[in-house]
């Protein structure tokens, strides 16, 4: 469902990485109007107001992040400075 959903907003064949990462809470929303016909209401909504996505998504958009500045041309040299600056924190405690 949620593939058939991606690809008919963006006109392509492949969904893409979106649905692999951001997937765990992606899905439920895609697929809401199958089982809750109506619109959604206030009180609907309410037992989901302090949900928070589950660990295992937020990695994988932070991994994203990180591998598209180490794309980047211009943002390389400082994402390898963080690192290495991580790095070095990390083995000093050792």
């Amino acid at each position: 469902m949620p593939k058939g959903h991606e690809r008919r907003i963006h006109g392509h064949r492949h969904a893409g990485v979106r649905i692999v990462q951001e997937g765990p809470t992606l899905v439920h929303a895609l697929d809401a109007h199958l089982t809750h016909p109506e619109p959604f209401g206030v009180e609907d909504l309410l037992p989901y107001r302090l949900a928070r996505p589950p660990d295992c998504q937020r990695q994988a958009i932070h991994r994203r992040t990180i591998m598209r500045k180490a794309r980047s041309q211009t943002k390389r040299p400082k994402l390898l400075a963080e690192l290495e600056r991580r790095y070095q924190a990390v083995s000093s405690r050792l």
